[in-house]
């Protein structure tokens, strides 16, 4: 049966006492103990006994020449150094956020990029921020790119159309490019022996290959898609193109992803009557966080225009 709160005993396990165990496990002697900490003896001693005391356990065992801990001591001190740990970082975490800095960056990513394209940056942050700040990538698929953004579950959105991002004063955005699409197809689907440009019915009667929208609370979307098609659904546009390649489905796709696929001749371009149109895309970010983690990766992605370039085919692998 569990104590009242009046009947429990109350006591406070100090830092001092996690850091005189710790230096007595590792010299072996109160006094060199003492001496690392910059204490005298008794008051290494003191903080022991009123632990122990407070624990009713005996953490030194005191009865050969060199003072050793009890299984209870290990216990105590391996724990305890969880306990320093944390408390390090709550120093740390304090200081970063009176400076301005955030805990954590979370930076979501449509799937016609791929994710390892902002790694660079990534790198260079590691190296110029404060430690500690962690960062977190997000893959988003057509209205989840928005809706990560309105919902807070990413704090910079990259690759969003523009279209789907709300003019309003809390959001801030920037387009920075536009995306091509192709219907492109295996050489080798029964599709590539029908008269160009596709009519409508022609893509109508293949299954079309779909990147699931990632929305949490926005209605799901989707483009090229005809009424009635039947669909074959995957969760990113490396598999959606994966699956063309392999002949699964038809569809249109991102010029800038497919490169290296045409010349190897593993897709084919098809014209159809009613192409898909370019679009506009943006980077986005919520205009009231003012934290410098996010100001950084804005300005580094702004002026590094690594996906401008991308889009431009500096990287045609999708592989």
């Amino acid at each position: 049966m569990s104590k009242s709160p009046s009947e429990k005993k109350n006591f406070q396990i100090s830092i001092d006492a996690i850091l005189a165990l710790d230096a007595i496990s590792r010299r072996k002697s109160y006094a060199q103990a003492s001496e690392e900490l910059h204490k005298v003896p008794s008051a290494i001693s003191y903080t022991i006994q009123k632990c122990e005391q407070d624990l009713k356990v005996k953490l030194i065992d005191r009865s050969g020449h060199k003072a050793e801990l009890t299984e209870a001591g290990k216990a105590f001190l391996e724990y305890g150094k969880q306990v320093l740990d944390s408390i390090s970082e709550l120093v740390q975490k304090t200081q970063q956020a009176d400076l301005g800095w955030e805990r954590e960056v979370r930076i979501a990513i449509d799937t016609i990029f791929p994710v390892e394209i902002i790694y660079p940056l990534i790198k260079n942050f590691y190296k110029s921020c404060p430690a500690g700040v962690k960062v977190q990538i997000l893959e988003e698929v057509f209205g989840g790119i928005a809706d990560a953004l309105y919902t807070g579950r990413a704090d910079i959105v990259i690759g969003a159309s523009s279209s789907l991002i709300e003019s309003s004063s809390r959001f801030r955005s920037q387009i920075f490019g536009e995306a091509n699409f192709v219907f492109a197809v295996s050489p080798s689907h029964s599709i590539c022996k029908r008269k160009q440009p596709l009519s409508g019915e022609d893509i109508e009667n293949e299954i079309a290959v779909v990147v699931t929208d990632t929305s949490l609370t926005m209605a799901a979307k989707t483009s090229g898609i005809l009424e009635g098609q039947l669909t074959f659904r995957v969760p990113s546009m490396k598999d959606k193109i994966a699956a063309q390649i392999q002949s699964l489905g038809v569809g249109y796709l991102p010029l800038h992803l497919i490169g290296d696929a045409l010349n190897n001749k593993e897709l084919v371009i098809l014209k159809t009557e009613t192409g898909r149109e370019k679009a506009q895309l943006c980077i986005a970010w919520d205009g009231r966080n003012k934290g410098k983690a996010l100001e950084w990766f804005v300005n580094e992605i702004q002026q590094s225009k690594i996906f401008e370039k991308f889009l431009r085919g500096g990287n045609k692998s999708t592989k």
